[in-house]
């Protein structure tokens, strides 16, 4: 090995040990990926959290539509956690179907490499099921929000406005009447009285022809309030 590689390797199982629960990106290209790490390092921990995510009922990459670097910080997430609670004998980086995962979980602590996870297995239940809840929260989000566009289609803008909500993965758009009953927001150039069939609980956003950033970031924080509302509620 060169200088560089030696003190490189070096760093590897020092980063490993110190700073294994932490999920630290470097673009040193001596650096080896955290994949290889984990493999040469922790193996045993590294097995068991792709045999979970090997035993989930479907393939998450393809269900989640992840790249293959959204997908590679999945599985670093799920090692650091599970790093983490056996260090630290608690999951510290965070509560599907839960009872999946306690399966799960139990018929991999069945193998008598990884007893000394076993007194965890409550802990890491726990911490798998907030991981995968972020995901799938994140890119195929449950509890979407409802939004009604009730504006013309000809003014300077509209395209922008579309696009921005069209954008935001956990809202459904709609321009159909037939869906205000359920709305959870009513974007509207125009002052129109919707009484009677509107959702009298939606939020009336005020949709400016000219709109700047301002604007656009008032919209999307409202939307991302209402989000994290209705799966508060739904959890």
């Amino acid at each position: 090995m060169t200088q560089e590689e030696a003190m490189a390797e070096s760093f590897n199982i020092y980063d490993i040990i110190n700073f294994g629960p932490i999920q630290i990106q470097d673009a040193n290209p001596y650096m080896e990926s955290y994949e290889t790490r984990y493999k040469r390092y922790i193996p045993v921990i590294y097995e068991f959290v792709e045999a979970f995510i090997d035993q989930i009922p479907f393939d998450i990459k393809k269900y989640l539509n992840l790249d293959d670097a959204n997908y590679q910080g999945f599985v670093q997430t799920m090692i650091s956690m599970t790093m983490t609670t056996y260090m630290f004998k608690q999951d510290v980086t965070s509560v599907l179907a839960k009872q999946n995962i306690d399966d799960t979980v139990d018929y991999l602590l069945i193998n008598p490499k990884v007893s000394f996870l076993v007194k965890l297995r409550e802990e890491l239940v726990s911490g798998y099921y907030n991981v995968l809840r972020q995901m799938i929260q994140r890119f195929a989000p449950m509890n979407k929000v409802k939004v009604v566009v009730v504006t013309e289609q000809s003014f300077l803008g509209y395209f922008d406005l579309m696009t921005a909500l069209n954008s935001v993965l956990y809202v459904d758009v709609s321009q159909s009447d037939a869906d205000l009953m359920d709305a959870d927001m009513v974007v509207t150039t125009s002052i129109i009285d919707l009484t009677g069939i509107v959702n009298p609980e939606a939020v009336m956003f005020k949709w400016h022809q000219n709109a700047d950033s301002d604007h656009f970031g008032r919209m999307l924080g409202l939307l991302r309030g209402l989000w994290i509302q209705k799966s508060s509620i739904d959890d």
